[in-house]
Formats: C-alpha cells, structure tokens, sequence
C-alpha cells in the first residue's frame, strides 16, 4: 500500500443511522487499499457523528469533518475541499460498495487514462427486491459528445471516478439551494470537460431506495413551491456554466438544443408533482422564461423541429404545445 492515497472517497453524513456502519464497512472490505475517505458529517443529531469519530479512530483513512447542517450540497463541496487524491468518488452514507469497486474503477482510469470512468448501480428495495441499472453505453473507451450527456450512465454523481485535477481547475462544485437534480449541474459541467470516458458495465455501486428521500416527497408534492422553483432553474444554471467557458458556435447550439429539451422535460416532470394550479401557472411562467433565454438567437421553431426527432410520447408533444403558448 502506498504512503498516499489514489483515492478519495467523499461521504456527506446527516442522521445516516446503522447504514451508515454498512457502508463504511463496504469501504473497509475492498480489495483496493490506496484509499482515504473523506466523511463530513452535516450537522447530524442521531449519533452519526459518534459512529464516524470511532470508525476514524479504527483505520487512519478515515477523516471525518464535522460542520453545521448546510444540505448535501454543502457537504460534498466541503468533502472535495478536504479531499487530497488525485482520484475522486462518492459515496451516500445509506449505499454501499461492492468489494472490488475501486479496484476495479482505479484500473479502468489507469489503463485507459480517460477523464472519468462510471460503472452502473444495483437497487436496494426494502422489500428485498433488487434492480440492476442497465448500461447507457457498451463495455469500454468511448468519445465524449455532448449529445451524450443525457445518457450518461444516470447524472448521480456516485458511480463515477473523477480526476480531482479537473474538478479544481475549472472550479466545479455542487451548487447550494437546490433540493432535486444539484447533481445534474455538478456532473453536466464535469462533462463538459471530458474528452473520453470509460463505462463499465457491472453494478459495483449499491443504491439503497429510502422511503424518506427528498425525491419522494417532491414527486408525492410535499416540498414547499420554493424547491419546486429551484429545480426548474437547473438546465438555465448549467447553459450559464458552458456559455461562460465560451464554447464555438456549433458547440453551443447543440448544448442550447440539449438544455431546451432538459429544461422542458423538467417543467413538466414540476407541474406533474405540485397539484396546485396556482402554483403550476408559476412553474409554467418561470419555465418559459428560461425556455427563451436558453433558445436566444436560435430560432424557436428550429428547436422544436430538433426535438421532435426524438421519439416522444403524444402527451410530450401535447405539453409543447401549451409551452409554446406561454413564451410567446
């Protein structure tokens, strides 16, 4: 084992319980040992912080930050502040790693020298049921484009092995004060900066479904209309991040493509969750003002013409429609 670590494994910690435990020891049982885990408990009140201060106290890897409650967000920013690796992954405190996942990443990255490598996930159901995710991509080395992004192996951030150099030189971070697809801002513009990825299909990452999620509570319309909001502006955050790295012209007009059809997509998966009409007439109102300044100095009906090569259902189209009646 060498005296640094390859890898830095980031775990946001707010009241994880015993999967907590599992989960560490998933760490502690892999077969690659070049590791060090970042923990940052987030202001835990259950006796989450207690349980990484004693794991830290068993194995040297294992550094633990404790801070205020900030959202997991703010503790995986304040993870990858700590982190010292030339190789970054995460990991949730209630998911666990198969035995040879970082081994297995480690060498995909190595023998490839690609800018990320993703491998797939198993489900967890508290049923007992399990569900293994279907690769986006075949086994191997491929080209990154961005027409790609959207099938990116999921846009979680877990499942991934970065190279920490990228992520500190362009400066890429989680951003705060978004309940629901933060991730997808983190990971997009990640990507942006990828030249090749590796995928490897095998489910070395295991995802364990909580009844308690915030994605539940959104999709059952129990979140305040704030996040609600705040998850509409997430395709206008990301085409901010890759105007202002100037791609060329043809570069930005297929993200501006990619992003119009991800920022509807989520103004309809928005006004399917809140039921109240009231509020869905103010998603519908911030969802075409960011429709236009995506769509700026493209023609709207060129945009629409592009997506209606993907196979899209008639309520899809249906829902266009009405989108197009209130940017106008």
């Amino acid at each position: 084992m060498s005296t640094e670590p390859l890898i830095s494994v980031i775990i946001p910690v707010y009241n994880a319980g015993a999967l907590l435990c599992q989960s560490l020891d998933s760490l502690l049982n892999q077969t690659f040992r070049d590791w060090e885990a970042v923990c940052v408990d987030d202001g835990s009140i259950d006796g989450s912080a207690d349980w990484l201060d004693e794991y830290a106290e068993r194995d040297s890897r294992i550094k633990v930050v404790h801070k205020l409650n900030g959202g997991v967000s703010s503790a995986r920013n304040c993870g990858l502040e700590h982190a010292s690796a030339p190789y970054i992954t995460m990991l949730d405190a209630d998911d666990y790693f198969a035995p040879t996942a970082l081994e297995e990443l480690y060498s995909c990255m190595h023998d490839h020298d690609c800018d990320v490598v993703c491998c797939t996930m198993r489900k967890l159901f508290a049923n007992g049921h399990t569900e293994v995710e279907c690769a986006r991509f075949r086994n191997g080395l491929h080209k990154a484009v961005p027409a790609d992004i959207y099938r990116f192996a999921m846009r979680s951030p877990c499942c991934k092995l970065y190279k920490r150099s990228i992520l500190n030189r362009e400066k890429i971070r989680f951003p705060l004060g978004i309940p629901i697809c933060e991730d997808d801002v983190f990971v997009v513009s990640y990507w942006y900066h990828v030249k090749s990825f590796y995928m490897l299909d095998k489910p070395l990452y295991n995802y364990v479904q909580s009844e308690s999620s915030v994605l539940k509570k959104l999709g059952e319309g129990r979140l305040p209309i704030e996040g609600y909001m705040a998850t509409l502006d997430v395709p206008l955050i990301i085409y901010r991040y890759i105007e202002s790295n100037n791609p060329d012209e043809d570069c930005l007009k297929q993200w501006k493509t990619l992003l119009f059809k991800s920022q509807l997509h989520i103004l309809e998966w928005m006004c399917e969750c809140t039921p109240n009409r009231a509020e869905q007439k103010q998603l519908r109102a911030q969802g075409g003002g960011h429709v236009r300044h995506i769509c700026e100095n493209m023609s709207l009906f060129t945009m629409m013409n592009t997506w209606t090569k993907v196979k899209i259902s008639r309520c899809v189209k249906a829902f266009i429609h009405r989108v197009k009646s209130v940017i106008k």
